[in-house]
């Protein structure tokens, strides 16, 4: 017998791909405005469980909820006796957040590059002349 771990990609796959052809059947009786805001999480038993990006979208779908079991058990042969929604939010990827230069007062500048005329490791006078470059002049 082989171990479970070597049979569950497989059985992940395929529940994947029912799933997706479980989503394609919801589609033909949802309205178009409905597929890119709703879709199958999963169905358990007789539950169909359905994520919403949005509670406003939830709610539109909550209101089919009947209907939709009804016409999804025509459409599949699956026995959906109920509908659950959950509400998860579309994820976005923030842009990049341009940012200001910094500065410095005059006086700061003044300060960093008298600083660094006293430094004699070089490294630090440089980024010490570096931060004077800084200062509003």
């Amino acid at each position: 017998m082989k171990p479970l771990g070597s049979k569950l990609p497989s059985i992940l796959k395929q529940r994947a791909n029912w799933l997706l052809e479980l989503n394609q059947h919801l589609y033909t009786v949802l309205p178009a405005e409905f597929h890119s805001h709703v879709q199958i999480a999963g169905l358990h038993r007789s539950l169909l469980t359905l994520e919403a990006d949005s509670p406003v979208w939830a709610a539109k779908v909550r209101y089919q909820g009947n209907d939709l079991a009804r016409q999804l058990s025509v459409k599949t042969g699956l026995t959906i006796k109920s509908v659950k929604l959950l509400i998860q939010p579309k994820k976005t990827i923030p842009e990049a957040v341009k940012r200001n230069p910094l500065t410095i007062s005059s006086h700061s500048a003044h300060q960093f590059e008298s600083l660094a005329k006293s430094i004699k490791h070089p490294d630090l006078k440089r980024s010490l002349l570096k931060l004077a470059r800084r200062g509003d002049r």
